[in-house]
């Protein structure tokens, strides 16, 4: 009888272990999510480093960093000088910081150079009486466009 009584302990003991570790004996709700109850400001964050696994490749988020515009450039002290006629043919005298270059960007216009005077570089250009004219001016990679005007000769 004890011995019956002992292998009945052991089958009920048995089928209660079953019964407690089936999936249908385990809790039907979803896991509980742990939600953060402080947020740290950026600056406060930990600064330690996650090394990466033999499983897993590192990837490294990107840096994201405020974009400063640079400056706006300096106007240059581009001038014109004079207009003036010389045997019925228009020039114009334009005046540009001593350590800048031109290029004409208007067809049927040349300059010329007129030297340096007064910390100015001076250039003479000429084309059509009574027209508009363009070019470009550059001083230290500062590059502006000006534009200028020829006159009527009588």
């Amino acid at each position: 009888m004890k011995r019956i009584s002992l292998t009945l302990s052991v089958m009920l003991l048995f089928a209660l272990l079953v019964v407690a570790c089936s999936p249908a004996a385990q809790p039907t709700q979803p896991p509980v999510q742990v939600q953060p109850t402080q947020v740290l400001p950026p600056a406060e964050a930990p600064t330690s480093q996650i090394l990466p696994t033999a499983e897993a490749p590192a990837t490294e988020a990107p840096t994201l960093l405020p974009t400063i515009a640079p400056p706006p450039a300096q106007p240059l002290a581009v001038t014109e000088n004079d207009r003036f006629c010389l045997k019925k043919v228009p020039y114009t005298l334009i005046g540009m910081p001593e350590t800048a270059t031109y290029q004409m960007l208007t067809d049927g216009f040349v300059c010329s150079e007129g030297g340096i005077q007064k910390g100015q570089h001076l250039i003479t250009c000429t084309g059509p009486m009574y027209s508009l004219f363009q070019i470009q001016v550059c001083d230290g990679g500062n590059c502006q466009e000006f534009e200028f005007g020829t006159t009527n000769c009588p």
